[in-house]
């Protein structure tokens, strides 16, 4: 079964962020990164996106101790 990728827009309404701050956020490694899916495209992993949203403070930590191992660890567009 293949993850649902959502595209910025959806992304800004689930988290309730624009798109300077989910960069900002990303730059400082406290929003996940997305997938490139063409040349000028980019999508979220749904699964990425909802524990986010559960708790940004927690991914981030997550995200620190880990490395950026697992789906954090997609360079996407940076």
């Amino acid at each position: 079964m293949s993850e649902t990728l959502l595209p910025r827009h959806i992304v800004e309404r689930r988290t309730g962020l624009k798109r300077t701050t989910i960069y900002s956020m990303m730059k400082q490694r406290r929003f996940p990164t997305p997938v490139r899916v063409g040349i000028r495209a980019v999508r979220w992993r749904e699964s990425d996106i909802s524990s986010f949203v559960r708790n940004p403070t927690e991914w981030a930590l997550n995200y620190a101790l880990h490395g950026g191992s697992g789906s954090h660890s997609d360079k996407g567009a940076q």
